[in-house]
């Protein structure tokens, strides 16, 4: 890349800073607050939703928030109880044995299990998937119930936290205050090929011939690319498994300009939707700007300017679409 920051990424879009990747943080994450609070930058918060729009049994539904989470309310309280039980201590995720109960199944699968009437089974499988930014068949319950734990077995908290604030600033300056401070030299646009163990040290290998000498070498490769690095030694079987299995995440995530300025709302929609989720973020210049998500990004382009009106039209066809991006 031609930038640090990784999943996160600020880019300056129709006059404003905009996230295109990861973007909320919380003081429930401790030590990405720690990091924000030592480099002393500011937070706000994300516009809280009036109503909320949810697709359902094939139909458009509309409700206030409260009604909202009350709808799901049954399923999502299920899942927070039964994290506390397997994760304890969700910063030990093995702390507890007997994982293998609930290893290898996914989220789709568990509130299969539970008795719930079909609408709340369907938005609340829905919902999970928006989180994992992925198919809910193929997210790990596992994760989900860990990321309850860490939230204190309570998931208003955890949407909180997933989505309640961003930096002021961006998460780039974030990441640039980081490396600042860490005073290391930088390369950009420098793929590596290679990293080999050699004695007490190792060698890093790029993909133009070029060799770097280290004591230590901390790989924070996607899991889905690892394999494009040639490890000596290879790596251990578990990583070699998990990277062929690869990550749930596989959604889109698209920014949308609407004409006007809209109240702000929340809109859900099962998984097989081009678009799961979309919300207002930011006015500019009297328009809306809105983020959206959704979970198979071989669907749907987020520069696809009809697909993308498309897919918003599910929940409302209220919305003038003026750009997307």
């Amino acid at each position: 890349r031609d930038r640090i920051g990784g999943r996160t990424w600020t880019d300056e879009r129709w006059g404003r800073r905009l996230e295109l990747g990861g973007t909320w943080v919380h003081w429930l994450q401790p030590h990405t607050w720690s990091e924000i609070t030592r480099y002393g930058l500011d937070v706000e918060p994300s516009p809280s939703a009036r109503t909320v729009h949810w697709i359902a049994d094939g139909a458009v539904h509309k409700s206030d928030a409260a009604a909202f989470d009350e709808l799901i309310a049954a399923g999502m309280d299920r899942l927070a109880a039964d994290s506390r039980t397997w994760f304890p201590l969700p910063y030990r995720p093995f702390h507890r044995a007997g994982l293998d109960e609930v290893d290898g199944r996914s989220v789709a699968d568990y509130f299969a299990a539970l008795d719930l009437p079909p609408v709340e089974r369907e938005v609340t499988t829905g919902v999970w998937a928006e989180h994992f930014n992925g198919p809910a068949a193929e997210s790990g319950l596992t994760q989900a119930m860990r990321w309850c734990a860490a939230a204190s077995g309570d998931w208003r908290l955890l949407h909180e936290a997933t989505s309640g604030y961003r930096l002021t600033a961006g998460t780039a300056a974030l990441a640039r205050a980081i490396a600042h401070d860490g005073d290391a030299e930088i390369h950009l646009g420098t793929p590596v090929s290679a990293i080999r163990q050699a004695g007490s040290g190792a060698v890093v290998t790029t993909a133009d011939g070029q060799r770097f000498t280290a004591r230590r070498v901390v790989c924070t490769l996607p899991l889905n690319v690892l394999d494009t690095i040639e490890f000596l030694p290879g790596l251990p079987e578990p990583k070699l498994a998990a990277n062929a299995e690869r990550t749930a995440s596989q959604g889109l995530k698209t920014w949308i300009r609407v004409r006007g300025e809209v109240e702000p709302f929340t809109a859900y929609a099962p998984d097989d939707h081009p678009l799961t989720f979309a919300r207002p973020e930011y006015t500019v210049d009297g328009d809306t700007i809105l983020v959206a998500f959704g979970t198979r990004a071989d669907r749907l382009s987020p520069t696809d300017h009809d697909g993308v009106v498309c897919a918003l039209r599910a929940w409302r066809d209220d919305l003038d679409v003026v750009e997307d991006d």
